[in-house]
């Protein structure tokens, strides 16, 4: 089927029925892992010109059928639907090959799994300038919220909760990421949400209501275990 979809100027002008579409959507995401980016307008062209829309929503359909006529059979699966969203995903550099390929078995993963050491690097905030003051008389530098009022800094929890309304619809019995604590690795990056730069406070800091919060011997070593967690774990090419 990739071949004569290759050769030919116009499949749907085949006598028989073809899985075209979902052919196409492959081929979109074989471009993108493949970085042939000169390819996907043409695919992309040919996809458009088969998606219609069923209750407002773009749908591929299951089967096109002969001289350009299009035909949805039942109701395209959920799977046709989901390769369709993560096509645009990916076409719009919102997620990439590295985000899927958890074998890492592309070139672009593997770039990204080598074994360099990351460079971690920390923010320290105080709570107020008195505090800030007390602890630059032992060298060590920090800033307030006020002082970096471009920049949001949020509880975990509060990203946690924006994440589970995210992605979700009731239409389709959807629901976001599951009410779960973020971990290092969440926390430690840089989020974007309407706009507005956001950066969390890792879980540990989070959890004022639990007494192990205040002993400040159990706070230095969460804070080397995570420190340590990252090292180990940091896979993207930013630090």
């Amino acid at each position: 089927i990739s071949e004569s979809i290759d050769n030919s100027t116009n499949p749907l002008e085949s006598s028989s029925e073809l899985e075209w579409p979902f052919i196409i959507l492959f081929q979109i995401i074989t471009c993108v892992f493949e970085n042939r980016q000169h390819d996907i307008p043409k695919y992309r062209a040919i996809l458009d010109s088969v998606i219609s829309k069923v209750n407002g929503y773009p749908t591929v359909p299951l089967y096109a059928t002969t001289k350009g006529e299009i035909a949805i059979k039942n109701q395209c699966t959920t799977v046709f639907q989901a390769f369709l969203i993560l096509t645009e995903l990916l076409e719009n550099q919102l997620v990439f090959p590295h985000d899927l390929d958890y074998r890492r078995q592309s070139q672009d993963s593997k770039v990204r799994s080598d074994k360099r050491t990351p460079i971690i690097q920390i923010a320290l905030l105080a709570e107020s300038t008195a505090f800030q003051a007390l602890l630059s008389t032992y060298g060590i530098s920090t800033q307030t919220p006020n002082q970096i009022e471009s920049v949001y800094v949020w509880p975990s929890s509060k990203l946690v909760d924006l994440l589970y309304h995210h992605g979700s619809d009731s239409k389709l019995g959807l629901t976001g990421r599951p009410k779960r604590p973020l971990g290092s690795l969440c926390t430690s990056r840089v989020w974007k949400v309407d706009g507005k730069t956001v950066m969390c406070i890792p879980l540990y800091q989070d959890e004022q209501d639990f007494y192990i919060s205040k002993d400040e011997t159990s706070t230095s070593k969460s804070i080397k275990t995570h420190i340590k967690f990252l090292k180990a774990h940091w896979r993207e090419q930013a630090r």
